[in-house]
């Protein structure tokens, strides 16, 4: 006797079950991804990563080139491109152990460019989703407590741009700061936080520079 596959065990299935079930999430009250409603109670006293991006449209992108220039500011195009950055490392975080042990990469991967798409209304050039840029889940972006990651293991092995195992030294107090090495102490053989947001701004500044030197900035 033939027996019918399941549709409970179709990947599709499960695919399709995560999608519906991230995109019916309520919103969070704040500091979430997204921005504060301007009708919402909460304007101006709470806060999610877009309203920190929207602060851009007040400042100037471009310094003018005389005493009567203004300089350009950013538009409205340019705030969804930095907060398209933002957003990529909050759902990085899909990329991590306890999806990666259930799930191809490339499946998480397609669940988060329909979120993308969802929540951005563009899906392709500046604002595709690549595995390059979504990258994994680090602690070190968020600034987030390393301790028991992957339960012990070696989450190299699921993915080599997961971190290793933790050192115990990373989560001693600096005495020097009063914070935990893992934060902001460079002395060790770990990455930390505030080394990652010092690599992060001289690659910008570079990227920069050599666009404003091609003309393209």
């Amino acid at each position: 006797m033939t027996r019918t596959p399941s549709i409970l065990t179709d990947p599709r299935f499960f695919l399709i079950l995560t999608i519906l079930v991230l995109a019916s999430i309520p919103a969070v009250s704040a500091f979430g991804a997204g921005n504060v409603p301007n009708w919402s109670f909460a304007d101006g006293t709470s806060f999610r990563h877009g309203d920190l991006e929207d602060i851009l449209v007040d400042l100037l992108k471009k310094t003018g080139g005389g005493l009567l220039s203004r300089g350009t500011k950013f538009s409205g195009l340019d705030v969804k491109r930095v907060y398209f950055g933002n957003w990529l490392r909050d759902y990085s975080q899909a990329m991590d152990v306890a999806a990666l042990q259930k799930l191809k990469p490339v499946s998480i991967l397609s669940i988060v460019m329909v979120l993308g798409f969802m929540a951005h209304g563009y899906v392709t050039e500046e604002f595709q989703v690549t595995d390059e840029r979504l990258g994994v889940y680090l602690p070190t972006e968020h600034i987030d407590n390393p301790k028991g990651y992957a339960d012990g293991k070696d989450a190299r092995q699921f993915d080599p741009r997961l971190r290793g195992p933790v050192d115990p030294r990373e989560l001693e107090i600096d005495p020097r700061s009063g914070m935990k090495n893992y934060i902001a102490n460079e002395s060790g053989n770990w990455d930390t936080s505030s080394a990652l947001v010092r690599r992060t701004l001289t690659k910008c500044i570079e990227m920069g520079r050599r666009a404003r030197q091609s003309g393209r900035a």
